[in-house]
């Protein structure tokens, strides 16, 4: 009996080093790839901003400006949970709170359902529309859903009216 626990004991010390030595080496590798994926989340960030406003040469919190000083419009980030990740997006829009653009930033849905909030197609039908009364079609509104992915279309388009909502809160607007 007395081997038997020796060799248990034997076999739990060689695990837990085997894993030790590998939790090591994976916090290693997220501490060196970390400066990388924030470095590219804010390459994209700002690539969204000169998609969403082409002519823009100074943003100053939400506000973005034109070379003018002119008020060209807003751009909010915004995050909302979709049906199986975070949806982090970009959202333009001009001095009337009308939609000029969308840019999904990062998403992890299912692939070719939910992964297509960030079509072209989809942003699409948002260009132009006042924000505060963005709806799906199957909640009374004009948006066309993705079908088979109708949770997350519901998160993208709930979430940038209710932030555009808080947004426009905080500027007084009603």
């Amino acid at each position: 009996m007395g081997k038997v626990v020796i060799l248990i004991l034997k076999y739990a010390l060689i695990l837990a080093i085997f894993c030790g030595a590998a939790g090591l080496l994976l916090s290693a590798a997220h501490d060196l790839t970390e400066p990388h994926k924030v470095r590219n989340q804010e390459k994209q960030k700002i690539a969204g901003q000169k998609l969403l406003f082409p002519g823009a040469v100074k943003i100053d919190g939400a506000e973005v400006y034109t070379a003018g000083g002119q008020l060209a419009g807003y751009l909010l980030p915004i995050t909302v949970r979709g049906y199986s990740s975070d949806i982090e997006m970009l959202v333009g829009l001009d001095t009337e709170y009308q939609i000029r653009g969308l840019q999904v930033l990062s998403q992890a849905e299912t692939p070719g359902l939910g992964t297509r909030v960030a079509d072209k197609s989809f942003a699409a039908q948002l260009r132009g529309s006042p924000a505060q009364n963005l709806r799906l079609r199957k909640d009374g509104g004009a948006v066309d859903g993705i079908t088979g992915a109708t949770i997350t279309s519901r998160a993208v388009i709930d979430g940038i009216r209710q932030e555009v909502r808080n947004f426009q809160k905080s500027k007084g607007v009603k």
